[in-house]
């Protein structure tokens, strides 16, 4: 779905999107929606996964968490879960938090 068309869907029409089942493939993105949704996998909150890519977006697979990993150093920077009704951040190491919400990545800078 091309980007003004996304931005004017709902909710609902944007999990009314099929999800892409050709996951197993790298692809690059510069920018990516998680929305919760009420389904659960083991327990666990779930989230639909938009990604933005070659001017489109795409719904990925729904999954119940994320991970941002930089592959260099073998370690993943941030996770995130879908507890409490909303999207929870868990860090490898302590982040440093400032003045207007900005996350400082420590062993990045």
């Amino acid at each position: 779905m091309k980007e003004k068309e996304f931005e004017k869907s709902t909710k609902k029409q944007k999990l009314a999107m099929p999800q892409d089942k050709n996951v197993m493939r790298d692809i690059l993105v510069t920018k990516i929606l998680f929305i919760p949704i009420r389904q659960k996998n083991d327990g666990y909150g779930m989230s639909a996964c938009f990604v933005f890519s070659d001017d489109n977006w795409v719904r990925w697979l729904d999954y119940d968490c994320f991970r941002i990993s930089d592959y260099a150093n073998s370690s993943t920077l941030i996770k995130g879960d879908f507890e409490h009704g909303g999207v929870v951040f868990f860090f490898k190491d302590p982040v440093t938090m400032s003045y207007g919400n900005d996350i400082i990545i420590n062993d990045i800078i």
